[in-house]
């Protein structure tokens, strides 16, 4: 398969208008170290940082995201995120960045997608994508956050399984079909921008239902690790503020960030 780069001059002119600076690289360590450096913008506009490859590509956890050239989506976003309504938690910030990735694939056409609580994309029980959000800081009502996403898009083989240790999938090999990167980046850019604007006014209640709908875990039995031990639970759902209900022995109990993995 030829490899076909990402268009700058396509994702500038379909960007330039919510992001203040458009950074482009063809290899990096991590575009969540190198956006970083660079100062937030205060006019509620955003920082865009993409590369064609990552040499430390990170995830959850500090999990290594393996990230081979010119076949997925790597990018961070940087800005502030106002938050006018004082019950938005901002927790539940990954969810909804998830759900935005969700809905960008709903629209072209790309079925089954669904979110591994807090913010993993799956399809058929695979792992397509995963995001991490970064608070860096945060003064009144104003926070700095940096999203880093990483998306399968076009990958269809491993040099070495081994680098992966779950099951994983791509859009390729979901579908059949090779998409345009580029477009699909800047889609899902303005998609998140746009539910980050609806988010800072009304919060996560606001998405619920539709992130509810998108719940991969509901239903299902789960293995939770804390303090080194394994308890197995039945999933809920998530309560208004993003955290994942489930039930242990009878007893109803609330998770906010522990690690979670499905029962087979």
């Amino acid at each position: 398969m030829t490899v076909q780069l990402l268009d700058e001059n396509y994702i500038i002119s379909e960007l330039q208008s919510v992001c203040n600076h458009i950074q482009l690289l063809q290899t990096t360590t991590s575009t969540q170290v190198i956006i970083k450096q660079q100062q937030i913008p205060d006019n509620n506009r955003f920082n865009l940082c993409i590369a064609e490859h990552q040499s430390k590509g990170k995830g959850r956890k500090q999990r290594t995201w393996v990230s081979p050239v010119g076949e997925n989506i790597y990018f961070s976003l940087a800005g502030k995120i106002h938050i006018s309504n004082t019950q938005v938690q901002l927790s539940s910030l990954p969810l909804l960045i998830a759900l935005a990735l969700c809905h960008t694939l709903d629209e072209l056409d790309i079925h089954d997608v669904m979110i591994k609580w807090p913010n993993d994309i799956y399809i058929k029980n695979k792992k397509l994508a995963g995001i991490l959000v970064d608070i860096i800081s945060q003064s009144g009502r104003s926070v700095d956050a940096i999203i880093g996403i990483g998306i399968n898009v076009n990958m269809h083989t491993l040099q070495d399984d081994a680098l992966i240790d779950q099951a994983w999938t791509s859009l390729l090999l979901s579908t059949g079909r090779i998409f345009n990167r580029s477009i699909l980046l800047t889609r899902l850019v303005n998609k998140i921008i746009r539910y980050i604007s609806v988010y800072e006014v009304e919060g996560f209640s606001y998405f619920y239902t539709k992130w509810c709908a998108k719940d991969y875990l509901q239903g299902k039995k789960i293995q939770i690790v804390k303090d080194d031990k394994i308890s197995i639970v039945e999933v809920l759902g998530i309560n208004l503020q993003g955290a994942l209900c489930v039930e242990d022995k009878g007893v109803k109990k609330i998770l906010y960030s522990e690690e979670v993995s499905v029962v087979v």
